[in-house]
């Protein structure tokens, strides 16, 4: 792995720390309960004997609200200034994610602008079998205006407060006219 690969891999495990601090606040207020999917592998038979192969990965979080809702999402961060797009190397969890919106699970990609200290909130939803949700994209500049886009200023303390934001924007269950 290359110095820039393993430079990436350690900010987004800080961003996902501070994303499981903020659960463990989440389940002393009893709001929800969240939980970090390890990602695994499973036994093969080869030429060679038994060797051990990697699973795709899972969305980075799962969970569930007090209301019974369930929430899975992916935590991602970039360094760019002006753009994100989901890379085609994730599709199996923007697929996993579509699948489970489905059944009226809350699916999103959270996305830390590092660079601009903003996280961004990236609906993933499913449609029906002839329209699929766009793939996860966000232009920073333009993102207010997209309904499926909620930003948000990281404060000072860092705290990834998420679901609140999410409330306060009015995108929680029991706000069904807004699609969320």
């Amino acid at each position: 792995m290359t110095t820039k690969g393993r430079l990436s891999q350690a900010v987004g495990k800080q961003f996902e720390d501070k994303c499981n601090t903020m659960h463990e606040e989440y389940m002393l207020r009893k709001t929800g309960f969240f939980w970090k999917n390890e990602t695994g592998s499973r036994m093969i038979w080869t030429p060679q004997g038994m060797k051990s192969q990697p699973l795709p990965s899972l969305p980075d979080f799962s969970g569930i609200l007090l209301t019974g809702r369930s929430i899975t999402f992916d935590a991602k961060s970039t360094a760019n200034k002006t753009k994100w797009k989901l890379p085609k190397k994730n599709m199996h969890q923007f697929q996993h994610m579509q699948q489970i919106s489905e059944y009226e699970a809350l699916t999103f990609f959270l996305l830390e602008s590092r660079v601009l200290r903003v996280c961004y909130i990236i609906r993933v939803f499913y449609l029906d079998e002839h329209h699929q949700s766009p793939w996860p994209a966000v232009t920073f500049a333009t993102a207010e205006k997209d309904p499926n886009v909620v930003p948000f200023i990281i404060p000072d303390d860092g705290k990834i407060d998420w679901l609140n934001v999410l409330a306060f924007a009015g995108k929680l269950p029991g706000h069904s006219s807004l699609g969320w």
